[in-house]
């Protein structure tokens, strides 16, 4: 089970979490709805980095990091598509690449989840 902090820096979702009420009770509602909504994977690579970050298991610094990024543009694309309620597609033109508009965004949102992640444990 993930903690307070875990789920809030993975999520993005803020609330008062002394689990003691009820608006705890919304608080890990909608942290499991968003993890629910996750892919497997993403959910699997997020458990993995943890798991290195807490030195449970060995990943060199290089495999750690790209799957930090790896989890970092997942939760920013689910952010971005979850901000402005159309599918991915939507956003990228016929070659992938981000219309300017969301790919703004999305890079704010990618510095904002890389933060929250780096500085969970600290």
């Amino acid at each position: 089970m993930l903690s307070f902090n875990e789920l809030e820096n993975i999520t993005g979702i803020e609330q008062d979490r002394d689990a003691n009420n009820d608006e705890d009770v919304l608080f890990i509602e909608a942290c499991n709805q968003f993890w629910q909504k996750l892919p497997e994977s993403d959910r699997k690579n997020i458990y993995q980095w943890l798991q290195a970050e807490a030195g449970n298991i060995n990943l060199c610094e290089d495999d750690k990091h790209s799957l930090l990024m790896e989890i970092v543009c997942e939760l920013s694309d689910t952010a971005l598509v979850s901000e402005y309620g159309i599918p991915l597609d939507d956003m990228t033109d016929e070659d992938g690449s981000f219309y300017e508009k969301y790919q703004d965004r999305f890079n704010d949102l990618y510095d904002e989840i890389e933060e929250r992640l780096l500085t969970m444990n600290k």
